[in-house]
Parts: C-alpha cells; structure tokens; sequence
C-alpha cells in the first residue's frame, strides 16, 4: 500500500509541473535604418533644379541661396524641426550679387559671395548690412573663405591679373588688403599660426606662378610662409608637385609643426619653420587625380582625412605621412566632410556620386549610402546640429533634415 502511494504522490508532482516547452525560434530584432529621413521640402514646386549652393544654419533656422531668373540674390528659410518654409527673400537691384555662390555664417551675419560681389546679410534684421562689388575693387574673380573669425576673399586683379588676398570684417564689412604680388598667378586660401616659432603671425599659402598662363601638367605650384605684418616670405619651397598643381582656393593645412598641402595625386607634408619637405604620401596614384582640387579636407584628433577629386577616401598621419587606411569607395567630388564624434563616423554629401555616404572612421569602411530622393541626387555639403542630433542637406531641389542611428 505505501508503494503504490508513493507511486501515486510522484505522479502528482509531475503532472504538477509545467511541461517542457519545444524549442522555439526567437522572433528577429526588426532591422533598424540607418538613415532616417525627418522632413523634406521642395523650395520651388514648379522647378526642378534651383540651387547648387551650400546649405547653412543659424539658431533653428536652415538657410540656403538660390538662383532666380532675375539673377538677383535669393534666400530661403526653412524650420529645423518641421522643414516649413518660413521665408523666400528676394534682394532688390541696389543691395543684390547676382546668383550667389560660396557662403557663410559668422554670428548673425550670412556672408554670401555672388556673380559680381559679396555681402553680409543680417539674419536678425533680414538686411544687407554690408555689400562690396567685383567693379568696386577692380577684380574679376572673388571666392570667400572663414579661418576660425577671420574672413578673406581670394581674388584676381581685373586691370592686370595679378592675385590679392583681403580680410573683411564681418560684422562691419570693412576691408583691408592682407597680401598681394605683382605677377601673374594665384594663391591658395591661407592658414595663419601665431606661436614661439615666430615674431609675427605666419600665412601658409600654395602658390601658383603659372596659373591660366602654362598647361597644367607644366605648371609650377609652390608653398610659401608670409610674415603676415612685414609681408616678407620666410620661406619657399618651389615647384615641388611631381606634375600638376592642386589644391588651388583651399587652405593648407597645420598640424603639430607640419603643414600639409594637395599637390598632383598625393599630399605633401613640410616643416613649418623651414619648408623642408618631410613626406609625401601618394593617394590617387591610379588615375592620377588632383588631391585637395576642389573636394574638402578634415583634420580630426590628430588624423588628416582626404579624400581626392574621384575616388580614394584616405586616412593620414600628419607626422609620418603614412596612409592608416585608404578606401575606394570614395566621396566623389565631396565638398566638405563631417565627423560624427559619438560614433566615429564620417560624413559627406558627394555631388559626383549624387549621395549621402557614411564611413567609419577607423578603418574607412562604408557603412551607408544613400542614393537620392524621390529620383533627385543629393548634392553639395550636409551639415550637423549637435543639439537637435540632426544632419540637414539638399538636393537640386529640396531641403532635408535627417537623423543617423547606429546599427
């Protein structure tokens, strides 16, 4: 008897217990999208294309230039968080450049350089507060360019192209000639250092002797030192590009006592007190494309990112000139790069490849591309708003925000 209750009392505890479950497949996390667009929209309705121009921003507005058939100076104004269009502002004759070009914002004040001059719109005021004209300072060409608060525009003499560097104030619009020469060429945007090593401030600039007067694979480019107050070159290294000049209107860049410039396929590197060539690092040697031509460049923590006019993307360290990586699938034609710091991301907008691409940092793999929108290339630079966690970019004729979420 007290074995078959035994018995029995196991059989209760079993049957008791929940039985074991079959094995089961767990359901896939749902993939996430990396790029998640927040809003777009079409400047014009009835246009295709209105603008090449780079995007800007101020406080929670996003700014973009664009073209008219009048040819008179046009702005748009967009809602960071909503895309609404707030405001088209289409300058009169008086206070116009004509169809704007390069831009940017310092303070308050919207800097746009157009067909025939440049100007400082106010963003509070929405006016002109300052305006100069090509005819007024006897140039034909003007490009702007923004060295941490200081202002300059590169121009070419009209009278006898010859090449001249002045610095405006950008809150005033008060100009001064920075640097010139009396022969025929053109410089590159400079980059200024004020330290121990001198007694005044230095601009490094490449300099073009040859320029529109020589092919260009016979042409000279050379990388001067500029006491910025005596106007004496400290230094001069002449000619050293292997067969063609780069890096034409865009800066050289400084980095612990070297300065490092595009030239043909490569990036060359030089001591800052001397001009002593101390590396060159070839990045494009295949199809022999100009580094530093008019695609953009970053310094980040200490690293030299470049990417050339077509195709490698390269990481560089400024010291040594070695390549940590190289990668092929490339930012063409990008005009400006991002790095992402959460992430260790770069990011670009590339007219050539008509995309947004998203690299990692350390090791230059290619995380994202995104190809168009609604069948429109993307185009020019994008742009990031640190509070917002937002990147905001165009194409030929929308404007975008976006975000970006790690995988």
């Amino acid at each position: 008897m007290i074995k078959y209750t035994s018995l029995f009392f196991c059989i209760f505890i079993f049957l008791s217990c929940d039985p074991p479950l079959p094995d089961v497949e767990p359901e896939p996390e749902p993939e996430v999208e990396m790029f998640q667009m927040q809003w777009a929209t079409r400047m014009e309705p009835d246009r295709t294309i209105v603008t090449l121009n780079d995007i800007q921003q101020y406080g929670d507005i996003i700014i973009k230039s664009g073209e008219e058939e009048s040819k008179l100076t046009t702005f748009y104004f967009f809602d960071k968080d909503t895309g609404e269009k707030l405001e088209k502002i289409i300058l009169p004759d008086d206070q116009s450049v004509g169809n704007p070009g390069e831009s940017a914002v310092y303070n308050n004040i919207y800097i746009v350089d157009g067909a025939y001059g440049i100007l400082g719109f106010n963003l509070d005021t929405r006016q002109v507060d300052w305006r100069h004209l090509k005819e007024e300072l006897d140039v034909s060409f003007l490009n702007v360019y923004f060295n941490g608060d200081r202002l300059f525009i590169n121009t070419i003499n009209k009278s006898e192209d010859f090449p001249a560097l002045f610095e405006i104030d950008p809150l005033t619009g008060s100009i001064d000639e920075f640097y010139s020469v009396d022969s025929l060429g053109t410089f590159s945007e400079p980059v200024l250092y004020n330290g121990p090593e001198f007694d005044n401030e230095v601009a490094f600039m490449a300099y073009y002797p040859q320029l529109g007067t020589t092919p260009p694979q016979f042409a000279r480019q050379d990388m001067i030192a500029v006491d910025t107050e005596t106007k004496e070159i400290l230094w001069r290294t002449t000619d050293f590009s292997q067969k063609f000049p780069c890096n034409y209107q865009l800066p050289a860049m400084l980095s612990d006592g070297v300065v490092m410039v595009g030239g043909d396929w490569s990036i060359y590197g030089f001591d800052m007190e001397t001009g002593e060539q101390l590396w060159r690092t070839e990045v494009d040697p295949e199809s022999g494309t100009g580094v530093f031509a008019r695609t953009e460049h970053l310094l980040h923590d200490g690293l030299l990112y470049v990417n050339s006019f077509v195709f490698p993307l390269a990481c560089i360290e400024p010291s040594t000139g070695e390549m940590l990586w190289r990668s092929l699938d490339a930012p063409n034609c990008a005009r400006k790069m991002h790095y992402n710091e959460e992430s260790d991301w770069i990011v670009v907008c590339s007219i050539g490849r008509g995309s947004i691409l998203v690299f990692d940092a350390n090791n230059g793999d290619l995380l994202h591309r995104e190809d168009s929108y609604e069948g429109h290339s993307y185009i020019d630079n994008t742009i990031f708003d640190a509070e917002r966690n937002m990147y905001f970019a165009n194409t030929f004729g929308h404007t975008m925000g976006y975000k970006l979420v790690p995988k």
